[in-house]
């Protein structure tokens, strides 16, 4: 009797011991569905709002600045933003006066130079770097940039000068500076040197030609559609 309830209760606690282990999941065989329910979301007051998009880049005119100005290069008789002194001086090809606040609204360049300067004959002559930009300035419509060299009267005649122009075939506007009256007003030191007269009939910038630094963002500035062909506002 006492084997028959021994051997009762150890077939008991087998039973028990195997349903606590089992690795049989109730549900392994059952469909498992992927959708999830939606969160729960508060209302936004945006919600009705419209959405700007950012503004592109392009639709503003991106403008070069003018290249710094070299204070050492001129005799400091004109700084950035003044009004450039006014000069009247020999007449154009079409026989009028030149005089440079006529060409307010305009920007202008003013290259002084001289034949016996290495340095302005490089930029002047067929293919040189001033020559191209006046070549092209010439080829556009309605040229928003004028170009006046100034040819100093040191040791310089305007017969030898006009001789020079002509050989290389200059497309822009010379004139020579009897006197050295143009050079004492702006204080130019040295050939050749660039002053940059702004639409305004302000200075600004101006500087010696020869120096790298400061020849190639001059040329890249003037050669930009904001001033070549710009509007004058």
């Amino acid at each position: 009797m006492r084997w028959n309830l021994a051997m009762l209760m150890f077939a008991l606690a087998v039973m028990s011991l195997g349903a606590c282990h089992t690795t049989k999941k109730a549900d392994d065989n059952a469909e498992v569905s992927n959708t999830e329910p939606a969160p729960r979301t508060e209302p936004s007051s945006a919600a009705n709002s419209v959405i700007e998009e950012p503004a592109d880049p392009g639709d503003d005119e991106f403008c070069l600045l003018p290249p710094e100005a070299r204070d050492d290069d001129l005799g400091g008789k004109i700084k950035v933003g003044q009004v450039a002194p006014d000069f009247v001086v020999g007449k154009d090809d079409k026989g009028g006066e030149i005089r440079l606040s006529s060409y307010r609204g305009k920007t202008v360049l003013l290259f002084f130079w001289a034949t016996w300067c290495p340095y302005c004959k490089m930029a002047l002559k067929q293919r040189g770097s001033i020559n191209n930009l006046g070549v092209e300035v010439r080829d556009m419509d309605d040229p928003q940039l004028v170009m006046l060299g100034v040819g100093t009267s040191i040791d310089e005649t305007p017969a030898g000068q006009n001789a020079f122009l002509k050989t290389n075939e200059m497309p822009w506007t010379f004139v020579h500076d009897e006197g050295k009256e143009i050079e004492n007003k702006y204080g130019v030191l040295g050939m050749p040197t660039c002053v940059v007269v702004g639409r305004d009939g302000k200075v600004q910038t101006y500087g010696l030609y020869r120096k790298e630094s400061f020849q190639g963002p001059l040329l890249e500035y003037l050669r930009q559609e904001c001033v070549s062909n710009a509007v004058y506002k």
